[in-house]
């Protein structure tokens, strides 16, 4: 038997070994803690630390398979930064303890002490505020900025008009010397084109124009539209408001003096943030009023972030990059302006999350890869299970190799920009060598694609896909998804061996939409098969063809097979084709013995209804406009004239009805018929309901659907 040379420290060894293995917990409590308490007190939930920023210099000291619990009901003025990380099966957790409200990470500030109060703008000095402020609260609502012109002042839903611009340089409108202002130095919001609204700043102004600073290459358009924020003059409607950060001064427009609104701005960029991190755990902490992001993550792996809520960023819930194994679940997401959750990352997973009036307010967010509920760049993604709603711009857009996108349900988008989607996907203007695994989009109910005109020309149709598979995607499988209201129910354009099959498109414009647009893009090797396609309306189609090249090259655009189709209005035609060498309509019949589609197992089933009977009325009006007179005749070519009327508030389960008589100068117009929300994002509440104008008078009667939830009370523009 060999004796120990030092048995003394073999036993410190030992201890010290025991210790290490030993997990601890801390607690914070913003109510009863004291940070002047030891890290062993603080281990007891009678003597627990006060401050996040307490945790932030002990978070250094932390071991893996600790634990940091702060109480519920407590709120935190100060962000997080997660810097050390946890190990393989013991991870660093940051939770909860008690019962109650989750505790609250907040980075709202009250604003107090107003003065002032001439011509109804108060101010008041911000002395913790930052270089910026993105969102502001008043009551519990995001509040815009203050703009000019105001939003919804005209009919072009509150953008001005540009009439002439050079390059990226400058605009010039005939109203900007008539508002009596010089704007230098403010913001200017410029719709580019349908997908791009930029914020840059304003360097100059001679009379009627505009000369600003952008990095941008997108160039403006003439009859597009812009309007001027960041500025104290913009402000004339109760609650718009502005931050000057040279003096740190908040203003605010409030008939009286705005401390009963209860006023809060953001002073915290980010309130939680990773930064090569790995192996940490979050869960049940609530954020809110981020300046720029709620939480971030930069370079850290193997993060776990669940049971949270996010709400009120200024930019981003949710800004990952260069991260990956990532688990994001059961997080809510409101009031982003930018993006629910911006992603660079891979083999990650974000499920059962709900993200809801992500982008709501045109100017507050970033040019593009914006306004979007989910964006995200990277490969062997799942998105999965998540409930997104009400979204500026697309529901999930995503680029990359081998990501799954199922069972998620994207409602209501694409009504601050368009040319989006439900779910989209790019792979570039590239060309035809390029080719990757896309991934998979399967069982998704997409509805709701709405479209937004506004701060447009409306030379083309609004574009609100339900499922659109854009340049050169490549591989994709898109299977079992549900889309209906949406412009095209699946769009694919210039896309390649993809699978569309098992899906139900129901009320689109068009619901299946093909496109060749690039010449050095190639569109072929499709199997569209096993799909129900059902028009509601006579100005719907169930299958759209646009191509650059001639009917010839259709055949080997898509294998179409098996496909069950169905047109409920009588009258309807069965597809639309505008080609390099054809544009016509025609038949279920025409479709396969002239252009050799659906022969295979395809079939129109013989489904129609008549119209609708209105038998009796519940109730008596609820509005009487009388006459109208609309004149369409001085609107400038290619604006919508819009006229509302509110109508007092619905009620969920029931039907209206909106009748009137119309004559018009000519034949080649609609009337867009629908109820809407009376307060931003001004949601329609209803389908769209088209009815084309007539030069003789004539009685009619748009049915306006039903809606399935008591709303705000809606405007009805007749």
């Amino acid at each position: 038997m060999k004796k120990l040379k030092n048995p003394i420290l073999a036993l410190a060894l030992l201890l010290c070994v025991g210790l290490s293995a030993h997990a601890a917990t801390y607690y914070v409590s913003s109510a009863t803690g004291n940070d002047s308490y030891s890290p062993t007190q603080a281990q007891s939930q009678a003597t627990p630390w006060r401050s996040m920023g307490k945790v932030n210099s002990f978070w250094g000291s932390l071991n893996p398979g600790d634990t940091v619990k702060l109480q519920c009901g407590s709120v935190f003025t100060s962000g997080l930064n997660v810097w050390k990380s946890g190990a393989v099966g013991k991870p660093i957790v940051l939770t909860s303890y008690g019962s109650g409200n989750a505790p609250l990470v907040s980075g709202f500030t009250s604003l107090t002490g107003w003065a002032g109060g001439s011509g109804n703008i108060w101010q008041m000095t911000c002395s913790n505020c930052g270089l910026s402020a993105n969102i502001a609260m008043v009551g519990d609502s995001s509040q815009p900025m203050g703009r000019w012109p105001n939003s919804w002042s005209n009919s072009d839903a509150g953008y001005a008009q540009i009439q002439a611009y050079n390059g990226t340089v400058s605009i010039t409108d005939s109203h900007i010397g008539s508002s009596g202002k010089n704007w230098t130095g403010s913001k200017i919001v410029i719709r580019k084109n349908r997908w791009v609204i930029e914020n840059d700043t304003i360097v100059s102004q001679s009379g009627n124009t505009i000369t600003y600073k952008t990095g941008s290459t997108f160039l403006p358009a003439n009859k597009f539209g812009y309007f001027i924020q960041g500025n104290a003059y913009t402000l004339d409607q109760p609650g718009e408001w502005y931050y000057n950060p040279a003096n740190k001064v908040v203003q605010v427009y409030s008939v009286g003096n705005p401390s009963s609104m209860n006023m809060q701005i953001a002073r915290i960029d980010t309130l939680l943030q990773f930064n090569s991190a790995q192996y940490v755990v979050v869960n049940g902490i609530a954020f809110q009023g981020a300046n720029k992001t709620g939480v971030a993550m930069f370079r850290s792996y193997n993060i776990t972030l669940s049971n949270c809520s996010i709400r009120f960023s200024g930019i981003d819930a949710i800004d990952i990059t260069t991260c990956g194994n990532l688990n994001i679940s059961n997080v809510t997401m409101d009031y982003s302006n930018n993006n629910g959750v911006m992603a660079y990352c891979s083999n990650s997973t974000i499920q059962n999350c709900t993200i809801r009036r992500t982008a709501a307010f045109p100017g507050m967010c970033l040019p593009v890869n914006s306004g979007i509920g989910i964006y995200l760049l990277g490969n062997s993604n799942n998105i999965l299970y998540n409930t997104i709603d009400t979204t500026g711009y697309s529901g999930i857009s995503f680029q990359g190799n081998s990501n799954t996108i199922a069972n998620n349900l994207v409602n209501y988008f694409c009504f601050v920009k368009d040319d989006g989607g439900g779910i989209y996907t790019w792979n570039g203007n590239l060309d035809s060598t390029n080719s990757h695994i896309t991934g998979t989009i399967k069982n998704n109910i997409v509805i709701n694609g709405v479209t937004a005109p506004a701060g447009t020309d409306s030379s083309v149709a609004g574009i609100a896909h339900g499922i659109y598979l854009d340049e050169n995607t490549t591989q994709c499988t898109v299977t079992g998804n549900t889309v209906a209201h949406c412009t095209a129910g699946i769009f694919f354009q210039d896309a390649r061996n993809c699978t569309i099959q098992n899906n139900t498109l129901f009320d689109c414009i068009g619901q299946l939409v093909m496109r060749h647009a690039l010449a050095t893009g190639t569109f072929s090797g499709n199997d569209v098969s096993g799909n129900y396609c059902v028009t509601r309306l006579d100005t719907q189609y169930i299958v759209e063809v646009s191509s650059i090249g001639p009917v010839s090259r259709l055949s080997s655009y898509s294998s179409q097979h098996n496909n069950h189709y169905a047109q409920i209005a009588s009258g309807s035609y069965f597809y639309l084709m505008a080609m390099a060498d054809y544009y016509g309509t025609g038949t279920f019949g025409a479709w396969q013995t002239t252009y050799g589609k659906d022969q295979m197992n395809s079939n129109l089933l013989p489904v129609s209804f008549p119209p609708y009977t209105v038998n009796s009325y519940i109730g008596g009006n609820m509005y009487t406009k009388g006459s109208i007179i609309i004149p369409f005749l001085d609107a400038l070519l290619g604006v919508r004239v819009i006229t509302s009327a509110g109508v007092g508030t619905v009620d969920s389960g029931y039907y209206y009805v909106l009748s009137y008589t119309m004559a018009a100068p000519d034949n080649s117009h609609s009337m867009l018929n629908f109820l809407e929300g009376n307060a931003s994002p001004y949601p329609k509440l209803t389908p769209v309901v088209s009815t084309a104008t007539v030069t003789t008078r004539s009685s009619t009667r748009p049915h306006a659907g039903s809606n399935t939830s008591p709303h705000n009370p809606p405007t009805s523009p007749p």
